[in-house]
């Protein structure tokens, strides 16, 4: 059975790189905007963490961040799916989303596994905000919504 994708390898490949340095661009910027405020740690899994009021500031989801009715700021939902916490957070992040949106694109094409990815994020958000969640950012319910879209398209 032919591909989805029926664009070029390095088309889908570029897009990728697109999200791929989109995600690590805003999470520079976090960090320049977080100035002296940016966490440095021993610990690995908080070291080099824009500050909290920066991710708020960008786009960041949770109850903390999204104090008005959630129609007035529904683009964090989308946002928040683009920053990250902490240095170790983007890297395990990009290394995932790196192997998997490759393959979802080759099944679905990369504009499909594109929305996939958003959506992904938009729910994931949206559940961690009614589940009260303080301050929630990151990829990984974009991620996850891919490796569904993968298990999907293997099973059928």
């Amino acid at each position: 059975m032919p591909s989805a994708d029926t664009s070029p390898v390095s088309d889908r490949h570029r897009f990728i790189q697109v999200m791929l340095w989109t995600n690590v661009c805003m999470y520079v910027t976090a960090l320049l905007f977080s100035g002296d405020q940016i966490r440095f740690s021993w610990n690995p899994m908080t070291t080099v963490a824009p500050d909290s009021n920066v991710l708020k500031f960008l786009g960041a989801a949770g109850t903390s961040a999204v104090r008005r009715p959630v129609l007035d700021v529904w683009w964090t939902f989308l946002s928040a799916n683009w920053l990250h916490g902490s240095l170790l957070h983007l890297i395990f992040n990009m290394i995932a989303l790196h192997q998997i949106a490759d393959m979802v694109a080759r099944g679905y094409g990369r504009h499909r596994m594109f929305i996939v990815y958003s959506l992904s994020g938009v729910f994931g958000f949206l559940v961690s905000y009614k589940a009260t969640v303080h301050l929630t950012v990151g990829a990984s319910s974009g991620i996850c919504g891919l490796i569904g879209a993968a298990l999907f398209y293997g099973v059928t």
